[in-house]
């Protein structure tokens, strides 16, 4: 929320807001029972020296899920050729994720049948120069129906579009920390520390990793068949399933050096630290104990509850509050970001809503994926409006692709390459463009871009003659101005539409010291506009891509608030659209001109 454009009345309520919560918070602190604080649980590692330690757990015992995700905390001391950090199943046949040769480089392998006997079956997601030594990441790998995700520090680096996991690997499972299977001469044992191994029956979301990796679990979590966190000094399994691991060889369970939980929350109340770099990530061993605390809850935890749960409610009122007064805008509507002027590899982590039309839908994916950063960029739309058509075209642009369907929508997820291909063409290709037929500029995804629509069409032959000052509500290309503005009498014409690039295009075809244009919601009063002689309006009936009869309806409301009494309202719609009424109840007078072909053109008087 910006509160540089914030009305007034909702800063009032956000200062209501905070001074609620300080007078509830102090109310909890004063109330809460002095209680004694017990230590919590002492966070501990495992570490192999990279020769012959690593963790032996049961076999078998992932070989049923068709779907799952696997996540630990891990930090490399030095990247030995091809080192993993976990391998589950058989020789060249297996789910892993490790560091390729002696480098930074991660990689995420799943192999479904023996990669020597069929090459076609080995796949990879690969992520390039995104380790360092001596620092913790944190490792998710998702596999199964909607492709493999690798995810570092919570975020997507690399994908592929196979969809098997650890079900579709038909041997006998072995599984390892820290050791590969095929024990090739070149393979060499993971040199370094691990913690929070976990394994989910599930494909676990961008947003389930982020809030749950620097969270210490209990293992009782749905969905958890697998959780060694090496607490108590052995690979035990907290989860009930109890699939208890074996130290191997010089494997041992250390102390990390870390600052304890307690010295962490003692610096947060005397002290306001710098901030820490966003690279700087830590396993559960800081971040776990400090949101996980002993189940004696005391003064600070009972103010930090009741206030977060008056936070949540207070907010909540406020969001409705606000939407009631300030309706959310629709796609390119005033205050949106041009996305044209973002500038290459600019943004990062964010969502397109592709729109139906070919053009317009590769134009705007075009412009999402040269702004995007090297990351992951998710792209959606409704099945039955360009959805279906999605992750083809997104591979044509050279992008890996993993997609999903939900609610009648196609999601598709995809990683932005540092080369692409066919991007400028599509930019192109639905960029504002001369229609040479209109003679008029207009571009894809313009309501009726590249035709003069029947209703204008219609509005245009039976159009008189106009004088004064005037408006064309819902202006789109400036068809209906350009032939307004050749009536000598009319001293002024204000152009207004909800769409931006209308407004661009209408403003490139009308070059007239006459005409004003305004990137504006009708829904809301536009400012300076009033006491007009005339206004012509072909109202949209459509919101979203859903047909909302409303919307028409609110056009006419507008058009008699912003004539004079005696102006001219001038309305064309399909002759299914119930205006009669709505005209009858806001104008003096209405008259049907004419009917044909559908439409309806009404004159009525203010």
């Amino acid at each position: 929320m910006n509160l540089a454009t914030t009305p007034r009345f909702v800063v009032g309520q956000i200062r209501v807001v905070f001074q609620l919560v300080s007078l509830l918070g102090l109310g909890l602190f004063l109330m809460s029972p002095p209680q004694i604080h017990s230590a919590p649980p002492q966070n501990r590692v495992l570490e192999l020296d990279g020769n012959g330690s690593y963790v032996e757990l049961p076999p078998n015992i992932f070989q049923d899920l068709p779907e799952v995700t696997v996540e630990a905390w891990a930090k490399w001391e030095r990247f030995n050729i091809y080192s993993r950090v976990f391998e589950f199943g058989a020789s060249f046949q297996s789910m892993s994720v490790f560091n390729h040769h002696n480098t930074g480089d991660l990689r995420f392998n799943l192999y479904p049948k023996n990669s020597k006997d069929h090459p076609a079956y080995s796949f990879t997601a690969r992520a390039n120069g995104i380790l360092r030594s001596n620092e913790w990441v944190h490792l998710a790998a998702v596999s199964g129906p909607g492709g493999m995700k690798l995810y570092v520090n919570g975020e997507v680096v690399a994908l592929h579009t196979n969809e098997a996991s650890l079900a579709a690997i038909r041997t006998n499972h072995i599984n390892l920390l820290g050791r590969g299977l095929a024990r090739n001469p070149g393979d060499n044992d993971f040199r370094g520390q691990l913690d929070e191994v976990r394994v989910w029956n599930h494909r676990r979301s961008t947003d389930q990793i982020r809030k749950e990796m620097n969270r210490r679990l209990t293992g009782r979590e749905a969905g958890l068949v697998g959780l060694w966190n090496f607490d108590d000094g052995m690979a035990t399994d907290a989860t009930t399933r109890a699939n208890h691991g074996k130290l191997i060889g010089n494997a041992r369970v250390i102390i990390p050096n870390f600052p304890s939980a307690l010295q962490l929350i003692a610096t947060e109340l005397v002290e306001t630290p710098a901030p820490a770099p966003a690279a700087a990530v830590v396993p559960p061993a800081v971040a776990g104990t400090v949101v996980a605390p002993a189940p004696e809850r005391g003064v600070l935890y009972w103010w930090i509850a009741g206030a977060l749960t008056v936070i949540v409610l207070l907010l909540a009122w406020l969001a409705v509050m606000f939407k009631r007064n300030q309706p959310a805008p629709p796609s390119l509507a005033p205050g949106s970001a041009v996305l044209e002027e973002a500038g290459a590899h600019s943004l990062s982590g964010f969502v397109v809503c592709a729109p139906p039309g070919t053009l317009e839908r590769r134009y705007t994916v075009a412009l999402a994926l040269r702004a995007a950063v090297v990351g992951e960029l998710t792209v959606l739309a409704p099945k039955d409006k360009g959805g279906s058509r999605l992750r083809k075209e997104l591979e044509a642009f050279g992008c890996d692709v993993a997609e999903d369907a939900r609610r009648h929508h196609r999601i598709c997820t995809t990683v932005r390459r540092a080369s692409l291909a066919g991007v400028d063409e599509a930019i192109a290709a639905g960029a504002q463009q001369l229609v040479e037929p209109l003679g008029f500029w207009s571009q894809p995804g313009v309501f009726a871009w590249d035709r003069i629509d029947p209703g204008s069409a219609l509005l245009l032959e039976h159009l008189p003659p106009l004088a004064g000052r005037g408006a064309d509500l819902g202006c789109g290309i400036g068809i209906l101005s350009r032939a307004v503005l050749a009536a000598p009498a009319v001293t002024e014409l204000t152009l207004v539409d909800l769409d931006r690039r209308a407004v661009d295009a209408a403003r490139r075809n009308i070059a007239d010291p006459r005409a004003r244009f305004v990137w504006a919601d009708l829904r809301r009063e536009v400012a300076g506009l009033g006491g007009l002689d005339f206004v012509v309006t072909n109202p949209p009936f459509h919101d979203g891509g859903a047909e909302d009869r409303a919307l028409g309806q609110v056009f006419v409301r507008r058009s008699a608030s912003l004539l004079r009494r005696g102006g001219r309202l001038l309305l064309v719609a399909n002759r299914h659209l119930p205006y009669e009424a709505v005209l009858k109840a806001s104008f003096r007078s209405v008259a049907l001109r004419v009917e044909a072909g559908g439409y309806k053109v009404y004159e009525a008087e203010a």
